[in-house]
């Protein structure tokens, strides 16, 4: 409600309320997350002080380990004799063999065949021509 005098302004509620709804469900999302994580370590502290704790902590070394050593990107390359390259520069000098080679040898192909030539002037296309073609 507006006092006299004063204009009334248009607050666009609608839009206000998708975006506080937007804003709830995103506080939510992430109550819904860090419960879940307060589960898990839960759960993970009661193993570490069970009688099998010292196993656990072990997979757990063995786990992180082996996530780290997970390779990102693999180039599975081949060189001329056909063994797969693992060294990153050798890989790279026969991607470079491989282009040079494709670009600078010239592949058998049948010859094009070409119209012969029209001397002297061009004749127009006719609109007989043209809906002729396109009854095609």
């Amino acid at each position: 409600m507006t006092k006299p005098g004063r204009r009334k302004l248009d607050k666009q509620t609608r839009l206000w309320t998708d975006h506080v709804r937007d804003k709830i469900a995103k506080k939510e999302a992430k109550k819904a997350v860090a419960s879940e994580n307060t589960a898990h370590y839960i759960d993970v502290n009661k193993k570490l002080e069970s009688r099998d704790g010292e196993r656990y902590v072990y997979r757990l070394a063995k786990t992180g380990n082996c996530q780290i050593e997970d390779i990102g990107k693999f180039f599975g390359i081949n060189g001329k004799n056909g063994h797969l390259l693992t060294d990153r520069r050798q890989t790279l000098k026969r991607w470079r063999e491989y282009f040079t080679n494709i670009s600078t040898v010239e592949f058998a192909h049948r010859a094009i065949l070409c119209a012969p030539p029209v001397h002297g002037p061009v004749q127009k296309i006719t609109v007989n021509e043209t809906i002729t073609a396109l009854r095609r």
